[in-house]
């Protein structure tokens, strides 16, 4: 079995508390794109594009939100389950994946994610080298109980530090992204389930919208 889903089954039999990181081993040089003309196409089950896992909830602050991923493979995916807790003055579950290698130079201008949900309000947050520790660019959105493709342009982002609004923080650059992230901080305690695809970054233009998949 490969490394990369060996760590995801054992990550799965746990239900996380606090902070869990899992290492995989760096494997090839070749490319991630899919066209790279048009844009480029990550998976996020695949230890090609994706080299770091990590599970960071509230418990990292006292909280009690439980959250753990297991690997899919029909359609392949990551699902992200868990139970949200305001206890203690919790409140967020999240899981983030550091890209395998940086993205080719290329005026990406959009980012496009392929996931299906639960129907609850998550956080797309990426992460650049340039940003201080605990700081995002962070844009919010709201799910659908089908497979969907969000999309949102560069504008649709905010720098946020734990919820609060961080300005004057440099022009997001897509091509300066290092890890991705999606959160759940919408003040509803219950469980969640979304299981994420693809994340593609994209040169066209185009404002944040919610694509069916029938």
């Amino acid at each position: 079995m490969h490394p990369y889903f060996r760590s995801m089954a054992l990550l799965a039999c746990i239900m996380h508390a606090g902070q869990v990181t899992a290492h995989f081993a760096f494997l090839t040089e070749e490319t991630m794109a899919s066209s790279l003309s048009n844009g480029i196409t990550l998976e996020f089950y695949n230890a090609d594009h994706f080299s770091q896992l990590a599970l960071v909830h509230d418990t990292v602050m006292g909280g009690r939100s439980q959250g753990s991923v297991a690997l899919l493979s029909a359609p392949a995916g990551v699902q992200f389950t868990g139970h949200l807790s305001l206890a203690n003055k919790g409140g967020f579950a999240s899981v983030a994946f550091r890209l395998q290698q940086a993205l080719p130079d290329a005026a990406f201008e959009q980012v496009r994610l392929q996931l299906k949900a639960d129907g609850r309000d998550y956080q797309l947050r990426l992460k650049t080298a340039s940003l201080p520790q605990g700081v995002a660019y962070v844009a919010d959105f709201k799910t659908a109980k089908v497979l969907q493709r969000y999309t949102f342009a560069v504008a649709d982002f905010s720098g946020r530090y734990r919820g609060r609004a961080v300005p004057g923080l440099p022009l997001l650059k897509l091509v300066d992204v290092q890890e991705i992230s999606l959160l759940l901080a919408d003040k509803t305690a219950g469980p969640f389930a979304v299981v994420l695809y693809t994340v593609t970054f994209e040169r066209s233009k185009e404002r944040y919208r919610q694509q069916g998949d029938g």
